[in-house]
């Protein structure tokens, strides 16, 4: 997101080589106050405060000077050296204006606030959404004291506060069917405000749900006078009797807004799916792919292609990267999922999908007529296409518009290396520190806080694989009475660890699976059979003999496994190659190999090392 300084969430400093680690709490807190405060002096009395909630040691002004010049020292790593002054009575941070987030979170509301008042509704949601998603969870939460723990709650309230606008503006665009989930979350988490009851009351009242929206009224009134003895305010009771008499509750048509909108008679689709709220890490890939799609030259569409094994979290980063990225392409962004367990997987039924969303009501029947009529469609537009889950280059190559303003996001557990001028994103695993993260935003930072020892475990056993740290964190999460401990217990045993690593319809044996079922049989009869070999690393010639084949046609073959991303190959410094198992891909063979090599001697692991 390019910024230096992110404190709506966890506190974060990115240098130009990644995150900059800030370990000592004191100096963490220093710093936060710092920021909360950006531009203007903090004394150092307030910094005693914020770091002995009011009883200062007396040496707490040495104290504060050490941790001023600690943090410069951390801020030249981050690439921001002298952004940190000494001015009476105190310290100041002055930092350029987008280097942190709640400074660009304040822009942007500003912004988003102006649209909306001049009626330029689409620009408005589109920056509202840019701005809810600089928040990362809870501020600051990890800070222990009081100082910071008030100025969260401001915060807090700020979000909520700017939520509601957002939600404001859609219901004005029309969206009252897709927000209904949302409002109820929102209601059922705070039960007594009354603005996003409403809100909730007016959505289910436009979507013909008019029984429901009176329920929401009355559950709401009810837990009013039990909690506090007081009716519902003016507007609640005005918005219930306009329901009550039948009003029609349809707004009116939006005012299509200038400058970034789409152009007249045109249709704007998004069909980009949900953004995921709790998306942790991998902000220089974010950055790369910002800076690959969004490029000054016109010359061609741009196209990245993400690579990477099974699990490691492709699609969230495509599905992030396309939301951030809204506001470039004002005409719309399209959305297909390619793999093949997706129904209308094939070109010609999404360029179906795709002709239709662009407002196309005479499709043509043949592939060759639509992709055609789709680059014509495409041509003049700003538009993003994402692409998830591609396995040939075939597969996408009918979906490329070719046209200067448009990119194309392919993501693919193969390296597509096959298309044309594409910019190569290969997305590796999670390391122990951003596991941690996640599981903190799906179970929640108070109970990982409680058992972070523990937390740290699960995250080793998930072997850096961010679909096996969202389930586990599911579970986890569905099952409050568990401590962490005991997930971890039940993990431990291997012979097990897949079939714990399963929550409704996740599971990464299934995830895995779909890499396997797409081999030819050669290989999937490699794969198994590797899943014998104690070893996670070996050498290609161990392939010849667990086949019974040629070295040559054998290699080929383990080739064809790297190429499916259920092995790694690495060049050694002596220039040998040499082949591993993700851990939990290697717990996969070997359960294959159990159920449908049974009859296979392993007379050969002496060769695997």
């Amino acid at each position: 997101m390019g910024q230096t300084f992110r404190i709506l969430g966890p506190l974060e400093v990115y240098g130009p080589t990644g995150a900059v680690p800030i370990a000592a709490h004191r100096q963490k807190v220093v710093l936060a106050t710092l920021l909360l405060n950006a531009g203007r002096v903090v004394p150092t009395s307030r910094l005693t405060e914020a770091l002995w909630d009011g009883a200062p040691p007396s040496t707490a002004r040495d104290q504060v000077q050490i941790c001023v010049s600690a943090l410069r020292r951390h801020l030249r790593a981050a690439g921001r050296p002298g952004v940190l002054v000494t001015r009476a009575p105190g310290y100041a941070l002055c930092l350029p204006p987008d280097d942190l987030d709640l400074a660009v979170f304040d822009r942007i509301e500003a912004s988003a606030r102006t649209l909306a008042r001049e009626g330029r509704l689409d620009e408005a949601a589109a920056l509202w959404h840019q701005a809810l998603s600089l928040w990362r969870g809870e501020p600051l939460a990890e800070l222990d004291s009081g100082v910071i723990r008030a100025a969260t709650v401001r915060l807090a309230e700020r979000r909520i506060a700017a939520t509601e606008e957002a939600i404001d503006v859609r219901l004005r665009l029309g969206e009252h069917r897709e927000l209904i989930s949302v409002l109820m979350e929102l209601v059922a988490a705070q039960p007594l405000r009354e603005r996003p009851r409403g809100q909730l009351m007016t959505a289910l009242n436009r979507s013909g749900r008019r029984a429901e929206a009176l329920e929401a009224y009355r559950r709401g009134r009810d837990l009013l006078v039990e909690e506090l003895g007081l009716e519902p305010g003016e507007e609640l009771r005005k918005l219930e009797g306009a329901i009550l008499r039948g009003t029609d509750g349809t707004p009116p048509a939006p005012v299509r807004s200038g400058g970034v909108a789409p152009r007249p008679g045109t249709a704007r689709p998004w069909m980009v799916p949900a953004d995921i709220a709790d998306f942790t890490g991998r902000i220089s890939l974010l950055d790369r792919v910002r800076k690959a799609l969004v490029r000054p030259d016109g010359d061609a569409a741009h196209l990245m292609a993400i690579s990477g094994p099974p699990g490691v979290g492709k699609t969230a980063l495509a599905v992030r990267a396309a939301h951030l990225m809204r506001e470039t392409f004002p005409d719309g962004e399209l959305f297909a999922s390619l793999g093949a367990n997706h129904e209308g997987g094939e070109p010609e039924a999404i360029l179906h999908r795709f002709l239709g969303a662009l407002g196309v009501t005479d499709i043509p029947d043949t592939l060759e007529a639509r992709a055609e009529l789709y680059r014509s469609r495409m041509a003049g537009r700003r538009m993003l296409v994402v692409l998830d889950d591609a396995a040939l280059e075939s597969q996408v190559t009918p979906l490329l518009p070719g046209t200067p303003g448009t990119a194309v996001l392919v993501t693919g557990r193969p390296r597509l290396t096959g298309l044309p001028g594409a910019v190569h994103l290969d997305v590796g695993l999670m390391d122990a520190e951003q596991a941690v993260e996640l599981l903190g935003s799906v179970v929640g930072q108070e109970r990982v806080a409680a058992e972070l020892t523990t937390t740290r475990r699960l995250a080793v056993l998930c072997a850096g694989l961010p679909l096996a740290v969202r389930i586990v964190g599911a579970r986890l999460a569905s099952r409050p009475h568990w401590t962490i401990k005991q997930l971890v217990d039940r993990l431990r045993d291997e012979r097990h660890r897949l079939d714990e690593m399963a929550h409704h319809d996740l599971a990464v044996r299934a995830s895995l699976a779909a890499s396997y079922d797409g081999l030819d049989e050669p290989a999937k009869v490699l794969f198994r059979r590797l899943g014998t070999i104690e070893s996670t690393e070996f050498v290609g010639r161990v392939a010849g003999p667990l086949l019974g084949l040629e070295p040559a046609r054998a290699e080929d073959i383990l080739d064809d496994l790297v190429d499916a991303r259920l092995l790694e190959a690495r060049r050694t410094e002596g220039q040998s190659v040499r082949f591993r198992f993700h851990d939990l891909t290697r717990l996969y063979a070997r359960d294959l190999a159990t159920v449908e090599e049974s009859g296979y001697e392993r007379r050969l692991l002496a060769v695997a090392p």
